[in-house]
């Protein structure tokens, strides 16, 4: 069996933290340990045959997460897949209510990338609720 998209949600900063650590004494996110990072540099370990060829997928690969489009961008030119990402921060404080969907802050943007091409802008308003 193939992987036909993969779909993060949490926080990164051009690469994807699959578990998260705050510095308690300011309640900020901090950078997880190595293992539990999935950097750009990591994709390149992944096989391109592990995935189902864009050609006959159904949907994109997305990373919902700050800062994501440069991940989106190797990982989509990686496995020839369309891929999703932000070029700055998302919100997730209201996902409960917009059905999972993250929110774009200030100055964010969603784009879609694929191997041959410019990434495709896709939201850019502030508050624009990414699906």
């Amino acid at each position: 069996m193939k992987v036909s998209r993969v779909w993060f949600f949490g926080h990164a900063r051009y690469d994807l933290w699959l578990a998260l650590d705050h510095d308690f004494s300011g309640h900020e996110a901090i950078s997880p340990a190595a293992d539990a990072v999935v950097s750009q540099d990591g994709i390149k370990k992944l096989s391109a045959f592990s995935f189902v060829p864009q050609k006959t997928a159904l949907c994109s690969h997305k990373f919902f997460g700050c800062n994501t489009k440069p991940f989106a961008e190797k990982w989509a030119s990686a496995f020839s897949v369309y891929a999703e990402g932000s070029s700055d921060k998302v919100g997730f404080e209201k996902i409960h209510e917009t059905s999972g969907k993250v929110v774009l802050s200030a100055g964010a943007q969603w784009y879609q990338c694929y191997k041959a091409g410019a990434p495709r802008l896709l939201w850019a308003k502030t508050g624009d609720q990414v699906s």
